[in-house]
């Protein structure tokens, strides 16, 4: 995928975040990984829009205490809830407890 691609698919994503399954809800937080990955480059042209769709999925999600992929993924892949905010989040309206 493009980042332009990853970017409109995370502009979705935030847009409505939705559990239908905990599957679901990891792929989606995966997006915003893949965009983390990229070369800092790629996402010049897309920063406003990165950061207006980071700020909606913010709102419509809450922090939980865990990562959502586990503690164990969590440290195998260096992930923190700093850097990797997505993984510490769920739908605002989920009984997920992270």
């Amino acid at each position: 995928m493009t980042a332009a691609e990853l970017v409109a698919r995370w502009e979705r994503i935030a847009r409505a975040p939705v559990a239908l399954d905990d599957d679901d809800w990891l792929n989606d937080v995966d997006v915003r990984e893949l965009l983390h990955g990229l070369d800092p480059a790629e996402l010049i042209p897309y920063r406003e829009r990165l950061r207006l769709a980071d700020a909606r999925f913010r709102g419509a999600t809450r922090a939980v205490p865990e990562c959502v992929w586990g503690a164990d993924n969590a440290a195998a892949h260096g992930w923190t809830p700093r850097r990797n905010w997505w993984y510490w989040r769920v739908p605002a309206g989920s009984d997920q407890a992270g």
